[in-house]
């Protein structure tokens, strides 16, 4: 697989990041981070569990880490 395969794979919840070479893994944890970043956005705690949860089992607690980390240092 060539590196963009393996990002994709990451992303969809074929493979797991912890898996990957560092660079596929600090791509695929960047993308974790916008996707927290995005999901930040929504006003209510509801909608932004429910698009947790749309996030595939295996990428879900690197998005959830990042989410976290951004709250705090928001409301430190």
């Amino acid at each position: 697989m060539n590196g963009d395969q393996l990002i994709s794979s990451v992303m969809a919840g074929k493979a797991e990041m912890d898996d990957m070479p560092p660079k596929i893994k600090m791509i695929c944890s960047f993308k974790a981070f916008i996707m927290a970043c995005e999901i930040l956005e929504y006003e209510t705690k509801e909608r932004r569990k429910a698009e947790l949860e749309k996030i595939p089992e295996r990428l879900r607690p690197h998005v959830e880490q990042w989410v976290w980390e951004i709250w705090r240092s928001r409301h430190a």
